[in-house]
C-alpha cells in the first residue's frame, strides 16, 4: 500500500457550481464509492481557508463539485 488516511466522520463542505456561482453547503456526502474521481490534499489553516482553496479548484468551474473533508488523525 502506497498510503491512506481515514476522512472524518464530522461535519465537511461541498463545493459547487450551481450554473450562477459557486456555493458551498455542508453535506448530505455521497457514497465514495459512487462518486470519487480522484482527490487533492491541500494544506490549510482551518476549513474556510480549504473551501477558499476548493472554491479555485478547476472541476468546480464546471458542473462538477468538490467535498472538502479533514483527515482523521490515527
Amino acid at each position: 500500500m502506497a498510503g491512506g488516511d481515514k476522512l472524518t466522520d464530522g461535519p465537511g463542505k461541498i463545493v459547487r457550481n450551481d450554473g450562477k456561482g459557486v456555493t458551498v453547503k455542508d453535506g448530505p456526502y455521497s457514497e465514495t464509492r459512487e462518486v470519487i474521481g480522484g482527490y487533492f490534499m491541500i494544506e490549510a489553516a482551518d476549513d474556510a481557508e480549504a473551501v477558499a482553496i476548493a472554491r479555485e479548484c478547476p472541476q468546480v468551474s464546471g458542473p462538477g463539485s468538490v467535498e472538502v473533508r479533514r483527515i482523521d488523525p490515527m
